[in-house]
């Protein structure tokens, strides 16, 4: 996250995908926010299109009258996913409070360079020095 929010729902989004019968599965997941202060929720409330089975694809996580309610942060940790299919769930994005949240950020195009190049130099030393 870019700066610190009091952060009141997270919802998760699985494939708006009729056909199948694993989006919105997730049951429960906890949630860990700044100074390690975590909240489990389960069940999470489901909402959105259908999958197969008449289950809504997508589930949303309330944060009133938790511990984490009220609470700043520039992070979110999620662990501990549950779900009602076997613990196999389809999550293809997650807004909190309506915004999207960034995950881990990809190597950069520079440091994937660098890495392939010092590969390369390492290579043509070992050559050189058999």
């Amino acid at each position: 996250m870019d700066g610190f929010y009091k952060l009141g729902t997270l919802e998760f989004y699985g494939t708006n995908n009729s056909a199948s019968s694993l989006p919105g599965c997730l049951d429960g997941v906890d949630v860990e926010v700044f100074a390690g202060t975590t909240a489990s929720f389960s069940p999470t409330t489901p909402f959105g299109p259908n999958n197969s089975q008449g289950i809504p694809v997508n589930d949303r996580v309330n944060f009133a009258a938790s511990a984490i309610d009220g609470l700043e942060t520039d992070r979110i940790i999620l662990s501990n996913f549950t779900s009602t299919a076997n613990d196999i769930f389809i999550v293809t994005e997650i807004l909190a409070d309506g915004e999207f949240i960034k995950g881990l950020p990809a190597p950069g195009p520079l440091a994937v360079f660098c890495a392939a190049l010092a590969f390369l130099a390492l290579r043509r030393f070992q050559k050189t020095t058999r």
